[in-house]
């Protein structure tokens, strides 16, 4: 794993795939087709900065997923439709499309990135709802596409401020029911959809992988999986912990800055700094500005207040072996603040051998 896909692991949503395919993208349209064998297979393209955009498969009958190779043999069953606009947010121009089949007013379904470099095209899953009923919007990250700004620099709440003028600027799109908008979060996009929830009438949400902990927790969680994942001894976790404390606090103001550098400084030289994350905050540039208020928006939010304000219908999967998630504690979280906001249409379902992207 390189150093952006880690970071995209673990601040967010990554899907893993087969070896990227630049050629294909350009050569078969996004939608449902049937192979050889009668098989249905869903086709959409997948673009994450810094690689070429691929197509990407789902074969519904079997699960498998991966990079298309070739297109032969596929016969086309639903061609997915695009319409193209810049929404203008109060942090920016957005790109953005919506994906549709048909010209009436369907529902829809917004999706929220994971904190990723990933544009609008999304993959599979973009035509495995369109060619099933439901409209797809899909947006490029902050600074991919035609989107503007930095997403390293964006929290939740930035985040949400974005989804909701995507929301607005399509409720009233003639093949948009605006009475049937939902919105997906993925991974880290679980703590921005809550918000959207709050903020704008959905008629459900739908959440992956979603956290209910504060992003501080959730880093620590995530360094101290992957310290296990690589087989350090309790002891050398511990000091992993510790210093990520140290520098959470010191980029929220509660520690002084020297003390966090110095504390990095120490652990750097160790053989187990690579396996801890904390290379994922370079020493020399997440304390001064720019950089240190973008990391301070990623880091200081905490979910709680939000999630025991949502009355949306509410779907939630978690995979059982999902390292970037503490789902035995961000679970009963979720399901203790629904409860609590007096919220009674939650569905969750657990699936036991998926991890942190739904994959067995």
């Amino acid at each position: 794993m390189n150093r952006r896909q880690q970071l995209a692991g673990t601040l967010g949503f990554v899907f893993a795939i087969a070896s990227p395919l630049a050629a294909a993208a350009a050569l078969l349209p996004a939608g449902l087709y049937r192979d050889a064998s009668g098989a249905q297979v869903y086709v959409g393209a997948q673009h994450e900065l810094p690689d070429p955009a691929y197509l990407q498969f789902l074969d519904a009958t079997s699960g498998r997923t991966g990079a298309l190779t070739s297109e032969r043999h596929l016969a086309s069953v639903c061609v997915v439709r695009e319409e193209r606009r810049v929404v203008r947010s109060p942090l920016g121009a957005l790109g953005v499309s919506l994906y549709y089949r048909g010209d009436t007013a369907r529902s829809t379904i917004l999706l929220i990135h994971g904190s990723d470099p990933e544009t609008r095209e999304m993959g599979w899953i973009v035509p495995y709802f369109a060619c099933d009923g439901v409209n797809v919007i899909s947006y490029d990250q902050r600074g991919t596409g035609e989107s503007s700004g930095n997403w390293l620099t964006n929290g939740p709440p930035q985040r949400a401020v974005d989804a909701d003028a995507i929301y607005d600027a399509f409720r009233n799109d003639q093949h948009v029911d605006a009475s049937k908008i939902g919105v997906w979060g993925f991974s880290n996009g679980g703590w921005a959809a809550p918000i959207v929830a709050v903020d704008r009438s959905l008629a459900f949400l739908i959440l992956q992988s979603a956290p209910a902990s504060t992003l501080e927790q959730n880093v620590i969680f995530e360094a101290k999986e992957s310290m296990r994942g690589t087989k350090h001894d309790a002891a050398e976790i511990d000091a992993a912990a510790q210093t990520w404390a140290l520098v959470l606090d010191a980029i929220d103001g509660r520690t002084p800055v020297t003390t966090a550098k110095a504390a990095y400084a120490k652990v750097a030289k160790t053989s187990w700094f690579q396996d801890s994350l904390l290379p994922l905050v370079p020493e020399k540039t997440a304390f001064i500005e720019p950089q240190l208020s973008g990391w301070r928006r990623f880091l200081s939010y905490d979910p709680a207040d939000t999630l025991m304000k949502v009355r949306t219908p509410t779907l939630a999967m978690y995979g059982g072996r999902d390292t970037k998630v503490d789902v035995p504690h961000d679970m009963p979280a979720i399901e203790e603040a629904f409860r609590r906001a007096g919220m009674r249409d939650l569905t969750v379902h657990v699936f036991a051998d998926a991890g942190h992207t739904m994959k067995v």
